[in-house]
């Protein structure tokens, strides 16, 4: 039964032609209103005056499958999200881009603040992983990074 059941879904995906990136990312997109790009929310950031949160994850990464529901099932994480311009950086080509790296790392997921003029606020990092800056995965330490970079740019 098990087996017939993989089949068939198998069978959906194929008739359907979904990418397992793109349903990784469906509960990411239901939780949360994401720019087209870093480009269109450098755009909206500055003419909004909001902060950008890019989030750099891998459908198959072990972690980001952790940190999802974690973002998406936390009320906090989403109603906090209102203050940004969001972008959902999961499995693009440019998830190497030096824009999306600021220290170099190619790890996922990675959750990096930007002002609302475009500039990465390299102090908002995970202090407790300094060989993977970017890294969060507990929603307390999400929800305190998003609270400190609309702080910051508040101020500026």
């Amino acid at each position: 039964m098990k087996r017939l059941t993989e089949i068939i879904v198998l069978l959906i995906l194929a008739v359907f032609q979904v990418k397992p990136s793109d349903a990784a990312s469906d509960d990411l997109r239901t939780a949360f209103s994401f720019a087209k790009n870093l480009e269109t929310a450098y755009q909206q950031a500055k003419s909004r005056s909001l902060p950008i949160m890019l989030i750099t994850h891998k459908s198959t990464c072990p972690a980001c499958i952790r940190l999802r529901p974690k973002l998406t099932g936390s009320n906090e994480v989403i109603t906090l999200s209102h203050n940004f311009i969001m972008v959902n950086n999961g499995d693009r080509e440019d998830a190497k881009a030096e824009a999306v790296r600021p220290d170099g790392g190619n790890y996922y997921p990675r959750i990096i603040f930007f002002d609302k003029f475009g500039n990465v606020l390299g102090d908002i990092i995970n202090a407790s992983q300094p060989k993977y800056k970017y890294y969060f995965s507990t929603e307390a330490q999400v929800v305190a990074a998003m609270k400190e970079a609309i702080d910051i740019n508040k101020r500026i």
